[in-house]
């Protein structure tokens, strides 16, 4: 017979894994709780969170959210969801990690696909979603602006030698 505190912990996942852009896996034994704190605190910076439960529960909310079964679910396994840029909150955990060596990533899913932990730590150093929009439009600035400097140039150069007959 399901115990009514884990049905409702079950749908709070499933709604969470839903709704969210990416999940990520990760192993915290050896944080402490106020290590634990201050990854929640940087986490939510990021628009993200991080849950514990226990992994038979995880296990059937990633089966009921059509995300099937991973075997990344073995010994404490935290989740980090975020509905965001799912770098970020991913850079927060490795950056995290530098200074507590206790967390390590397992995997996790971005857009129903499944990363292991070293694709994990490769998606960590990619430039976030604003950075790689800011690149984008630079890089459509550039010819624009070269055109303009290009056009100027010839009327800048009329315009100083009408200016030097003037001075004649």
């Amino acid at each position: 017979m399901p115990n009514p505190k884990k049905v409702e912990q079950l749908e709070d996942i499933k709604l969470a894994l839903k709704s969210s852009t990416a999940v990520y896996f990760l192993d915290y034994q050896g944080l402490n709780v106020a290590d634990i704190s201050a990854l929640r605190r940087k986490l939510k910076e990021s628009k993200a969170v991080f849950k514990v439960a226990k992994n038979t529960l995880l296990k059937i909310a990633l089966d009921e959210a059509g995300l099937g079964s991973v075997e990344v679910l073995k010994g404490p396994t935290g989740v980090m969801l975020t509905t965001e840029d799912p770098v970020v909150p991913l850079k927060v955990v490795m950056e995290f990690a530098k200074d507590k060596e206790a967390i390590k990533p397992k995997g996790g899913f971005l857009e129903g696909r499944f990363y292991d932990a070293a694709q994990m730590r490769e998606l960590a150093k990619l430039p976030s979603k604003n950075e790689l929009l800011a690149q984008i439009l630079g890089s459509l600035q550039l010819p624009v602006q070269g055109l303009l400097w290009a056009l100027q140039g010839p009327m800048a150069n009329l315009v100083f030698t009408l200016q030097a007959i003037a001075e004649k």
